[in-house]
């Protein structure tokens, strides 16, 4: 097995070394570029993160406070707890009697309103009845008028024949007070020119 150019502490103490230089916290890559790129980048990687993650480990363990700390501690803990549980209260309180006020409100707001609603309903239903008799008149003067216009089921006698006019003439009787009207129509004759007179010597020729 080839043997690695840098074991796992010179790593760590490359990039620890790196990290103080910058001042910062530093990636695998840095460190392998910081020592010239030599080996596998991810044994570095791996190495790395390792580290840091046992870093990060004991950063989290849990620091022991002296007793009289955590007691003072406990008071003021506990003393906020009070007040913010007095200050709650309070809060809740405020908002259950705003609740009871604005309920009271809107029940006198709806008992004033009753009677004003009491009315329209009252108005409402005038307006409905008059609107249903007004329909049964309506469908009652429909009906009469298709049955006036229906037509009727026994048939209808057939209209006898106007009579011509010269014969139902002479079927009348004759009133004897009645003159008789003469049918033929009396042609009027146009008065006959007036004859010249005869002048002087149609006179002599006559003589």
């Amino acid at each position: 097995m080839r043997k690695a150019i840098f074991s796992e502490e010179d790593i760590i103490k490359a990039g620890q070394a790196l990290e103080k230089k910058l001042g910062r916290p530093v990636s695998a890559w840095e460190v392998f570029k910081e020592m010239g790129q030599r080996g596998k980048l991810s044994r570095f990687q791996e190495v790395w993160e390792a580290h840091a993650a046992d870093k990060s480990a004991e950063a989290v363990q849990v620091t022991v406070l002296p007793t009289d700390v955590e007691t003072r501690l406990e008071t003021a803990l506990t003393a906020f707890r009070d007040e913010f549980t007095s200050v709650l209260g309070g809060i809740v309180r405020e908002l259950q009697e705003e609740h009871l006020r604005q309920t009271d409100l809107a029940r006198r707001d709806h008992m004033n309103q009753e009677p004003v609603l009491l009315n329209k309903v009252e108005a409402m239903s005038g307006e409905l009845e008059f609107m249903r008799n007004r329909v049964k008149e309506l469908e009652k003067e429909a009906e009469e008028v298709t049955a006036a216009e229906a037509p009727s089921d026994a048939p209808a006698e057939p209209s006898a024949p106007a009579k011509a006019p010269v014969a139902a003439a002479k079927a009348a009787p004759k009133s004897p007070n009645r003159p008789v009207k003469n049918s033929q129509v009396k042609k009027t004759s146009r008065p006959a020119p007036p004859k010249p007179k005869p002048t002087q010597q149609q006179a002599r020729a006559q003589a």
